[in-house]
């Protein structure tokens, strides 16, 4: 099974909450932070 990928902000309550029930729930997902301050979501590896 693939390991699920969540592109996170440190800031974002909406992934905060989804942290917390990873956790929670103890799955395994790979978790990958990103800075939206600085425009990381419009990189190339985005746009797919």
């Amino acid at each position: 099974m693939v390991r699920p990928i969540l592109y996170s902000h440190d800031a974002s309550p909406p992934c905060r909450g989804v942290l917390l029930a990873i956790e929670a729930l103890g799955l395994d997902v790979e978790i990958r932070i990103i800075n939206l301050l600085q425009d990381e979501q419009l990189d190339e590896k985005f746009q797919k």
